[in-house]
């Protein structure tokens, strides 16, 4: 039996034949579904949001707060001492208020502590 008159390759030939080309989509569109996926844009929210720290907590507080993970809207953010967690806990909100309008987005929803 030869390779040419195998099966195997006249169903290659047929799936490839089959597949039906769509219309091309606007890009805007195909990078807002991309964002819309909830780990890629997760990521990228994150990057933006560990970009802007300074502005979000204060430049004084970068040495002691740091952005660590964004999952389902929750902010995780580690801390090197339970005082600062204490002062960062009271200001939950504002820090929250402070992301969302670096993000242009309604992403963060709460915040969490390490």
């Amino acid at each position: 039996m030869s390779f040419e008159n195998s099966n195997f390759f006249s169903k290659t030939k047929q799936r490839k034949n089959a597949k039906s080309v769509d219309a091309p989509t606007d890009l805007g569109v195909l990078l807002e579904k991309m964002l819309n996926k909830e780990s890629f844009g997760q990521i990228i929210y994150l990057k933006k949001i560990k970009e802007n720290f300074g502005e979000i907590i204060g430049e004084l507080l970068l040495p002691y707060v740091s952005a660590e993970k964004l999952e389902k809207g929750i902010l995780t953010l580690k801390t090197t001492s339970s005082v600062w967690k204490s002062e960062l806990f009271s200001q939950k909100k504002a820090i929250i208020v402070k992301c969302n309008s670096t993000l242009k987005l309604p992403i963060v929803k709460k915040i969490k502590f390490l």
